[in-house]
C-alpha cells in the first residue's frame, strides 16, 4: 500500500497557528472602519509545517505497519502498567457516573427554572416617580402572565401565500436568525393553523413556542381593546373602570380564548391519533406520522405547562377520549398521553374547604378509576388485541405479550390511585362493580404488597362492602348468593310442599326464586346472548332447580326448545368456570328426580310433564352431564326398590326404561327390572334389554325390507302398536341416521323424502337432534334436489328457529353452503322456480338472528345482502315485465296454453280449481303446476290476485281443508280471510288446528298441505294479533274456551304479552264473577286438556271493556287460591291481585281491607318470597304508596313490640317496598314521601336499637338491615324532615338527640361492617345536606336541587365548617360535622389490651400457666396437661381438649356429644391444619 494513501490534505477553512507565507496578507482583522493586517513575528529557524488546532496530519511509520499486523493476527490487549491496575476504580466510577449526571441534570433544570421564572421575567408592575411626593406609584401594563410591561408584540403584516410560506420556512430553519424573522408576523396565522404549521414544518420548539405565545397575546390584546372601547361607548363612570375591574371584564373573553385554543389542540390531537390506521401499508407515511405525533405531544406539553390552554377542559376531554377508545390499536398512545398528564389530573386539591373544587376533582378521579378498570376488564377478556377484521393474530405469544404490556400500564395507574387517592374513587354502580371486583382483586394480588398486606386487605374489604351497600341488595339477594354452598350442608330442601288450600295438593316451593330469570326463560329470544349472561351471573343451585322445573312444567309445553336450552345453560355453567364441580349438578338433578317420584298421580300431572322429563334426561345423558350408572347406584343404595308399600319404585322403573341404555349397562338395567318382578312382572317381561333389542331389530328389518326411496317405509310403522319407549326410539334414531348417511351412492333429496324424515325423527321418535344432524349432512353434501325441497327445509328451519340456533354447529358455514346450492346449482337446474319463488324472509331472518356471525364473516354478510337485493329485483321484474311472465308461463304450461289467449280471471279460476281438486285427481304434477302458476300470478300482479281471491272466498265453494291448503302453500293470508269472511273463520281455523292437527300430517294431506308452514303461520298470526284473537273467542263454546285457555297459558308468561294477558284475565273475572275460581283453576292447572263443561254460561264472547259492576268480596275464602302460588303461575296471580285491589278501592274503608288482604295472602302462601312480586301489575300510584305504608307500619309495630320476626316476612316486606318504590320514582320522578307517623316510628326504632346491648343488637342484625334499607329508600324525604326540624327551636333538641343516637349506634356496630357502611352513608348524606342547607341563605328551591346521595368531600375541615355553618339559618350539631372520613380506621375498632395472657396465636392456651404466675401455686402433671380452646373475639374459653394418645384418635365422630369429643374428630385436626398421612414413618 502506498504511503500517499495516508497523507491527509488540510481543510481550506481551517487556519494554522503559524501562518503560511501565502496567507500573510490575507489574514485581516476588521476593527471598526480600519482594516489592519496581522503579521506574526517569526524567525527563519521557527518556520516549519503548520500546526492546526484539533487537527494533526498523520505520518506513516514502519512501526505502525508492524503494530497493525500484530493486531490483525493476535488481537489487541494492553497489559497493566502497575500491579494494582486490575483493581482500579474504573468499575465503581462507571456505576456512579450516571447517578452523578442525573443529579447534575436535575440541578441544571432547577437553575433554568429559576432563571426563566425570576431572572429573565420582566416584572408586571414597574415603579414610576411621582412629582407631587416622594412616594412611588405602580403602573400596570400587564397583558398576560407571559409578558411584562417591557414586552412589545411584533406587528402583523399581510403577505401573499408564497411569502407566508417562505416566512414559515425561515422560522423552521435554526440557522436563520430569529431577530430577523421576528420583526413581523403574517396575518392569517390563528389558533389551529398556527399549531398545524408548527408540527407539519417541524419548527424548533422554542421558536414554535415564541410564535404561539405571540399569536395568543395578540388575541388577548385585541380582546382587551374591544372591551375597553365597549366600556367607553357605554359611558361607564371612571370610578368603575379601575384596573381591578378591567381585569374582571377581561376574564370572560380570556377564558373564551383559552377554550378555543384548547379545542384547537384537541381537534388536531384527535385527528393525528386516528390518522395512524391510514398508514399501515405505507412505511414512509407511518414514519412521518410518528415524527409528527411526537413533535405535537412535545408542543402540547409546553403549551400546557405555560397555561396556554384550559387545563380543566383538557383533562375532561382526555378522560372522555380514553374511555371512548374501543379499538386496541389506539389504546397504547392514548394511555401514553394519559400518563403524561397523570400527575396534574390526579393531584390533591389545593383548596380542601372549597366543596365545588373538591367534588370536581373527585368526579375526575372517579371517572379515571372507572375507565381504567373497564379497560383492564376488556383487555384481560379479549381474545385478540387487534379488532380490525383484516388482521388475525395467530401468534399466541405475541398476542399475550401485547396484552401483558397494556395490562402492566393499566395496573400501574390503578395501583397509584389505590395508594394515593381516597377510597371514594372506587365506588361504582352495581352493574360495574360486578365486573370490576375480580379485576381489582387480581391487580392487588399481582402487585404483592406484602409490607402492608393487612392494611391492603382491610381497604379491599371496605371498598367491597361499600359497593355492596350501594347496590341496595336485599336479604333474598344475599341468600341467593350464598345458596351455592347449600350442597356442602346436610340440610335437604324439599321442592314440593303442601298448599294451604288443600293438604293433598302440593305446590313448588323453592327457597330463592329469581323472577327475572323466569322471564328470560319465557321470552328466550334467539337474539339473547346466554353466554354473556352466564359469565356475568352464574347459576346457583336454586336457579338450576328452577331451570329444570321450568322446562318440564305442563304450562311450558309450547317451549319446544326448553330441553336443549337447559343443556346449553348447564354446559355454559360448567365450561365458563374452571374447576366447577360437575357432580353437584348431577346430584342436584337426581335429588329432584327422587322427590318427583314421591308425588301422587294428581300432583305429578299438575306439575310435571313426564315426556318432557324423559327428553330432558336423555339430552343431558347425551352431553355427558348426567350418567345412568350414577342413577342406578343411587336407586339401589336408597332401598326404594325393595319396599313393598312404596309406589316410588314404579316411577323409577318407567323412568329407567325411557332412558338411553348402553350395552355396558345391560346387567344393571335388567337387575332393576327384576327387583320389581314380585310386585309387577310386566316391566321385565316387556322391556328387558333383550326384549327392546328384538323390537328394534324388527323395525330395522321392516325399513330395510321395503323398496321405497323417498322415506315412505319409515312412516308405515305404527309406533303406537309397537309401544317402543323413548330409550329404544333414541337407539333406533341413531341407527337410521347412520344408515341414511352411510349409503355408498348418495341420492338427491326431494320434498317427500325431507318431509318423511322430519315426521320420522321429530314426530314419531321425538329426537330433533338427529334430524338436524341429517339436515347438515344433506346441505354440506349439496343433495337438495329442487327449489321446492329447499323451500320446505327453510320452512322447517324458520318454524323451529330456536332449535336451528342451537343444533346447527357452524351457522356461517351452513349458510354459505346453502347460498352456494341456491345460487350456483338450483339457479341452473330449477330456473323457473328460481325466478318465481322468493326467499327474502329467510335472508332477513338469518341477518336478524345471527348478527355476530355476520360481523365476523363479512363475505357472508355481503353475499346475504346481495341475495336479498337480487330477490327484490326479481319481484320488481315480474311486476314490470310482461314478457318475462309470458316466458315463465309458457315453460310451466309446457306450451299447452298461452297467456295471450287467456285473461287473468280465467288463469286464476282454472288453476285454483286444478289446485283444489287434489282430493279427487291425486295428481301431484298437476298440483305443483297449478301452484307455480298461482304463485306467478300473485308475484306479477298482487292487486288483481287479491281481487279475484276475494271473489273466490265470497262464493264459498270450498271446504275447510281447501282454505288450509291455500294458506299452507302461501297463496292466501288470514288477513284476507278476516276481511272477507269475518273473524269467526279465524277462530274456526285455530280450533281445527287445535283439535285436528294430527290429521294434517296424514298421508292424505302430506303432498298437498305444507303443515309445517301452516302451523308456524297460525302461531305467528296469534302472536301478532294476540289481543284481537282473545277477543274473538266465544267462551260459551267448549272448543273455543279450550283454545282461549291454551293461548292464554302459552303466551301469558311472556313479557311481550303480559300486559294484555293481565287485562284479559281481569275483564274475564269482572264479567263472570261467579265462575272466577273455576277460570283460575283451569289456568293454574292447565295440562293441555280442559274439563268438558264450559265455565262461562251468560256471555257469548269476551268484551275487553271497562266493567262498571260493583263486585265486593263475598267471603274470606276468595283468597284461598293464593295457596297455589309458584314461579310458573306468578303472572296469573299478578293479574288476580290487581283485580282484587280494583274491587277493594271501591269500598269505604279500603285501607283496612287492603291491609287484611295483603297479610292474608302472606299467610296463605306460607310466607313465600314470591308475595313481594304479586303487586307488579299495580299501576295506581296512590294504592302503591298505601301498600308501602302498610308494610312499613306493620314492620315498625312488630319491632317496637320486641316480638320475634321471621326472616321470610322480612324478605317479603323489603322486597315489596323496594319494587313498589322504584315504580313510584319511575312514574312520578319525585321524592318518595313518608307519612309523619311512619317517620316517628322509624326514629323511635333508631333510639330503640341504640338502647340495646351488643348481644341483643347482634340478634337484631337482619331487622336492622331492613330498617336501614327503608331509611335509604326514603332518605331524601327523611333528611329534609330532620333539617326542617333542626331549624325550629322546639323540635331542634329532638333531632339533635336523634343524630346523637345514630352516631352512637354507628360506634356500636362493630359486628357488621355492612350495617356500619349503610349507616355511614346515611350520616354522610345528612351531613352534606345540612351543610348545604345551612349555607344556602334560606333558598326554597335549594333542597330540590341538592343530591342527598352525594356525600360531602371527606377532606373538608369539620372545624371550619362548624363555625361557617353556625352563623347561618340553623346550627348543625358539632358531632355530625366530626363524622370521620371514609377510611379504614373509621370502620375498625381500636385494639384494647387483653386481660388474658395468650401465649400462642392459634387461640389455644393452658389454663394453669396464668394461675402459676399469679398465685405461685404448684399443680401436678395431670392438671397441667389440661388444654382449652380460647375464642379471641368473645375472650372466653369455649371447650376443654382431651389429651389422648394419637392411636386413640378416631377418623370419624363417634361420641354422642361433639363438643366434649372434639379432639376425637378430623374436625379438630382441621383447626390446626393437621392431617393423617398413611405413610411408613421409617
Amino acid at each position: 500500500m502506498s504511503p500517499s494513501k495516508y497523507i491527509l490534505t488540510p481543510p481550506e477553512d481551517l487556519h494554522p497557528y503559524i501562518a503560511r507565507d501565502s496567507d500573510t496578507n490575507e489574514d485581516e482583522i476588521d476593527y471598526g472602519m480600519e482594516r489592519r493586517h496581522f503579521v506574526p513575528e517569526t524567525n527563519e529557524s521557527e518556520q516549519f509545517d503548520p500546526v492546526y488546532p484539533d487537527f494533526d496530519r498523520w505520518k506513516h511509520r514502519a512501526e505502525e505497519d508492524q503494530i497493525f499486523m500484530n493486531f490483525v493476527s493476535k488481537g489487541y490487549y494492553t497489559t497493566s502498567k502497575v500491579n494494582f491496575e486490575s483493581i482500579s476504580a474504573r468499575s465503581s466510577l462507571h456505576e456512579s457516573l450516571p447517578k452523578i449526571s442525573d443529579q447534575l441534570g436535575v440541578q441544571f433544570s432547577k437553575i433554568l427554572q429559576i432563571r426563566e421564572g425570576e431572572i429573565n421575567r420582566i416584572p408586571a408592575t414597574v415603579p414610576t416617580p411621582n412629582d407631587s411626593s416622594n412616594e412611588q406609584t405602580f403602573t400596570t401594563n400587564k397583558i398576560y402572565d407571559l409578558a411584562g410591561p417591557g414586552f412589545a408584540l411584533p406587528t402583523r403584516v399581510t403577505l401573499t401565500d408564497n411569502r407566508k410560506e417562505s416566512w414559515l420556512y425561515d422560522l423552521s430553519k435554526p440557522y436563520v436568525s430569529l431577530h430577523n424573522v421576528s420583526k413581523y408576523i403574517p396575518h392569517g396565522l390563528k389558533r389551529k393553523r398556527v399549531i398545524e404549521q408548527c408540527y407539519k414544518k417541524q419548527i424548533p420548539l422554542k421558536r414554535a413556542m415564541w410564535l404561539i405565545k405571540c399569536c395568543f397575546l395578540i388575541e388577548i390584546q385585541q380582546s382587551k381593546s374591544k372591551h375597553s372601547s365597549g366600556a367607553m361607548r357605554s359611558h361607564t363612570p371612571p370610578a368603575i373602570r379601575s384596573p381591578s375591574n378591567i381585569n374582571i371584564n377581561i376574564e370572560t373573553p380570556m377564558t373564551h380564548i383559552l377554550k378555543e385554543w384548547t379545542e384547537s389542540f384537541i381537534n388536531l390531537l384527535e385527528k393525528l391519533i386516528f390518522e395512524m390506521s391510514q398508514y399501515y401499508n405505507d412505511a414512509d407515511k407511518l414514519k412521518m406520522w410518528k415524527v409528527e405525533i411526537s413533535y405535537f405531544l412535545k408542543l402540547l406539553g409546553n403549551c400546557y405547562s405555560v397555561i396556554l390552554l384550559d387545563r380543566n377542559i383538557f383533562h375532561r376531554w382526555l378522560i372522555e377520549f380514553v374511555s371512548k377508545v374501543e379499538n386496541f390499536e389506539f389504546l397504547p398512545i392514548t394511555l401514553h398521553i394519559l400518563m403524561t398528564f397523570w400527575d396534574n389530573i390526579t393531584k390533591t386539591n389545593e383548596h380542601p374547604n372549597q366543596l365545588k373544587c373538591s367534588n370536581s376533582s373527585n368526579f375526575l378521579l372517579s371517572k379515571i378509576t372507572d375507565l381504567l378498570l373497564h379497560k383492564y376488564y376488556v383487555v384481560s377478556n379479549a381474545k385478540s388485541m387487534i379488532n380490525d377484521e383484516r388482521y388475525i393474530i395467530n401468534d399466541i405469544k405475541k398476542n399475550n405479550k401485547l396484552k401483558d404490556s397494556i395490562l402492566v400500564i393499566l395496573t400501574t395507574m390503578i395501583i397509584k390511585l389505590f395508594k394515593e387517592q381516597s377510597l371514594e374513587v372506587f365506588l361504582f354502580p352495581p352493574s360495574s362493580w360486578e365486573l370490576y371486583k375480580p379485576c381489582l382483586y387480581e391487580i392487588i394480588n399481582k402487585t404483592q404488597l406484602i409490607e402492608n398486606a393487612d392494611e391492603i386487605r382491610k381497604i379491599l374489604e371496605l371498598i367491597s362492602y361499600r359497593n355492596e351497600t350501594l347496590k341496595n341488595t336485599t336479604l333474598i339477594t344475599e341468600e341467593k348468593i350464598n345458596s351455592n354452598d347449600e350442597n356442602a350442608s346436610d340440610h335437604k330442601e324439599y321442592y314440593f310442599k303442601c298448599s294451604q288450600v288443600q293438604p293433598d295438593i302440593k305446590v313448588i316451593k323453592i327457597s330463592h326464586i329469581d323472577t327475572k330469570f323466569t322471564t328470560l326463560l319465557d321470552d328466550n329470544s334467539t337474539e339473547f346472548d346466554w353466554t354473556q349472561y352466564i359469565e356475568h351471573d352464574p347459576l346457583n343451585k336454586s336457579q338450576i332447580i328452577q331451570l329444570l322445573l321450568w322446562s318440564i312444567h305442563p304450562s311450558r309445553l309450547s317451549h319446544y326448545e326448553s330441553n336443549q336450552l337447559v343443556a346449553k345453560l348447564l354446559l355454559l355453567q360448567i365450561n365458563s368456570f374452571e374447576g366447577f364441580p360437575e357432580y353437584e349438578i348431577e346430584d342436584t338433578l337426581w335429588s329432584l328426580i327422587f322427590q318427583i317420584a314421591k308425588l301422587d298421580s294428581q300432583n305429578l300431572g299438575n306439575m310435571i310433564h313426564l315426556e318432557s322429563l324423559y327428553l330432558l334426561l336423555n339430552i343431558l345423558i347425551t352431553y355427558g352431564i348426567i350418567k345412568v350408572s350414577t342413577y342406578v347406584r343411587k336407586l339401589i343404595s336408597s332401598g326404594i326398590m325393595y319396599l313393598q308399600d312404596s309406589n316410588d319404585k314404579f316411577f323409577h322403573v318407567v323412568l329407567l326404561i325411557n332412558l338411553k341404555i348402553s350395552p355396558l349397562m345391560k346387567t344393571q338395567y335388567n337387575m332393576v327390572l327384576r327387583n320389581v318382578m314380585e310386585f309387577d312382572p310386566y316391566y321385565f317381561e316387556n322391556y328387558s334389554f333383550d326384549k327392546l333389542a328384538i323390537k328394534i331389530d324388527d323395525i330395522k328389518e321392516k325399513i330395510l325390507g321395503t323398496s321405497f326411496d323417498d322415506g315412505q317405509a319409515i312412516n308405515m310403522i305404527n309406533f303406537d302398536e309397537i309401544n317402543l319407549p323413548l330409550g329404544g326410539k333414541i337407539m333406533l334414531a341413531e341407527w337410521y341416521l347412520n344408515h341414511i348417511c352411510s349409503s355408498v351412492a348418495l341420492r338427491p333429496i326431494n320434498r317427500e323424502t325431507l318431509f318423511n324424515n322430519f315426521k320420522f325423527f321429530c314426530l314419531n321418535l321425538k329426537v330433533s337432534h338427529h334430524f338436524y344432524k341429517w339436515c347438515e349432512f344433506i346441505v354440506y353434501h349439496q343433495l337438495l334436489n329442487d327449489i321446492e325441497t329447499m323451500a320446505l327445509l327453510i320452512d322447517i328451519l324458520v318454524s323451529f328457529q330456536k332449535l336451528f340456533s342451537q343444533y346447527i354447529n357452524d351457522h356461517a358455514l351452513f349458510m354459505k353452503t346453502f347460498l352456494f346450492i341456491y345460487t350456483k346449482i338450483l339457479r341452473e337446474t330449477d330456473s323457473v322456480n328460481f325466478q318465481i319463488v322468493s326467499f327474502m324472509p329467510f335472508w332477513k331472518f338469518f341477518m336478524k338472528t345471527f348478527p355476530m356471525a355476520l360481523t365476523i364473516d363479512t363475505d357472508l354478510r355481503n353475499d346475504l345482502s346481495a341475495m336479498y337485493e337480487e330477490d327484490k329485483t326479481k319481484r320488481l321484474a315480474l311486476e314490470q315485465s310482461k314478457e318475462l311472465v309470458q316466458q315463465l308461463f309458457d315453460v310451466l304450461s309446457q306450451n299447452k296454453s298461452s297467456m295471450k289467449n287467456l285473461n287473468f280471471a280465467e288463469l286464476f279460476q282454472s288453476n285454483i280449481k286444478c289446485l283444489l281438486s287434489y282430493k279427487v285427481q291425486r295428481s301431484l304434477e298437476d298440483f305443483k303446476r297449478a301452484k307455480s302458476v298461482l304463485t306467478l300470478l300473485k308475484s306479477s300482479s298482487l292487486h288483481d290476485y287479491n281481487k279475484f281471491m276475494s271473489i273466490f272466498l265470497k262464493r264459498k265453494n270450498y271446504g275447510d281443508t281447501d282454505l288450509i291448503c291455500l294458506i299452507s302453500n302461501k297463496l292466501l293470508s288470514l288477513e284476507q280471510i278476516k276481511t272477507t269472511l269475518g273473524g269467526a273463520w279465524i277462530m274456526k281455523f285455530l280450533v281445527y288446528l287445535e283439535e285436528k292437527a294430527g290429521e294434517l300430517f296424514s298421508e292424505e294431506h302430506t303432498h298437498f298441505i305444507n303443515t309445517i308452514y301452516y302451523e308456524h303461520y297460525m302461531i305467528e298470526y296469534v302472536r301478532t294479533n294476540f289481543k284481537t284473537v282473545l277477543t274473538l273467542c266465544d267462551l260459551k263454546d267448549d272448543s273455543q274456551y279450550k283454545l282461549f285457555t291454551r293461548m292464554l297459558t302459552k303466551y301469558g308468561p311472556s313479557s311481550k304479552f303480559a300486559e294484555v294477558s293481565a287485562e284479559v284475565i281481569i275483564h274475564l273475572l269482572n264479567d263472570h264473577p261467579e265462575d272466577g275460581h273455576r277460570i283460575l283453576g283451569d289456568l293454574l292447572q292447565y295440562k293441555g286438556t280442559i274439563k268438558e263443561s264450559s265455565p262461562v254460561n251468560d256471555s257469548n264472547e269476551l268484551n275487553i271493556t271497562e266493567s262498571e259492576d260493583d263486585i265486593s268480596m263475598t267471603s274470606e275464602t276468595d283468597y284461598e287460591v293464593f295457596g297455589l302460588l309458584d314461579f310458573t303461575n306468578l303472572w296469573i296471580f299478578q293479574a288476580y291481585t290487581l283485580h282484587n285491589i280494583d274491587q277493594i278501592k271501591m269500598q269505604d274503608n279500603h285501607s283496612d281491607v287492603l291491609g287484611k288482604f295483603i297479610f292474608d295472602i302472606i299467610e296463605l302462601t306460607q310466607y313465600d318470597a314470591l308475595c313481594s312480586r304479586i303487586f307488579d301489575r299495580v299501576s295506581d300510584i296512590k294504592i302503591t304508596a298505601d301498600i308501602i305504608q302498610i308494610f312499613e307500619k306493620s314492620l315498625f309495630d312488630h319491632i317496637l313490640a320486641n316480638v320475634e320476626i321471621s326472616r321470610n316476612y322480612l324478605v317479603i316486606v323489603i322486597e315489596s317496598i323496594i319494587a313498589l318504590s322504584k315504580k313510584i320514582t319511575e312514574v312520578t320522578s319525585t321524592t318518595l314521601t313518608m307519612s309523619d307517623g311512619s317517620i316517628q316510628l322509624l326514629l323511635s326504632i333508631i333510639s330503640f336499637f341504640n338502647n340495646l346491648d351488643n348481644v341483643a343488637l347482634r340478634e337484631k342484625e337482619s331487622v336492622m338491615d331492613v330498617v336501614m334499607k327503608i331509611f335509604t329508600i326514603h332518605q331524601a324525604y327523611i333528611l329534609k324532615y330532620i333539617v326542617e326540624r333542626l331549624k325550629g327551636k322546639l323540635t331542634a333538641n329532638g333531632m339533635k338527640t336523634l343524630i346523637n343516637d345514630m352516631l352512637c349506634l354507628f360506634q356500636k356496630l362493630s359486628f357488621s361492617l355492612r350495617l356500619k357502611l349503610i349507616l355511614y352513608e346515611i350520616l354522610s348524606s345528612l351531613k352534606s345536606y345540612s351543610i348545604y342547607m345551612a349555607t344556602s341563605d334560606g333558598e326554597q328551591d335549594s333542597a330540590e336541587n341538592f343530591d342527598v346521595s352525594t356525600p360531602l368531600a371527606s377532606r373538608n375541615s369539620s372545624t371550619n365548617l362548624y363555625f361557617s355553618c353556625k352563623s347561618q339559618t340553623f346550627d348543625i350539631p358539632k358531632e355530625l360535622l366530626k363524622l370521620p372520613p371514609l377510611q379504614v380506621s373509621s370502620f375498625t375498632s381500636m385494639p384494647t389490651e387483653s386481660k388474658t395472657n395468650v401465649t400462642t396465636s392459634l387461640g389455644v392456651t393452658p389454663m394453669n400457666k396464668e394461675r402459676e404466675s399469679s398465685k405461685g401455686e404448684v399443680y401436678n402433671e395431670e392438671e397441667k396437661e389440661r388444654w382449652f380452646i380460647y375464642d379471641k373475639k368473645t375472650r372466653a374459653y369455649i371447650t376443654k381438649l382431651k389429651t389422648q394418645a394419637y392411636y386413640n384418635i378416631n377418623s370419624y365422630q363417634t361420641d354422642q356429644d361433639p363438643i366434649k369429643s372434639i379432639n376425637n374428630a378430623c374436625y379438630n385436626l382441621s383447626l390446626f391444619d393437621a392431617s393423617f398421612e398413611n405413610k411408613n414413618p421409617a
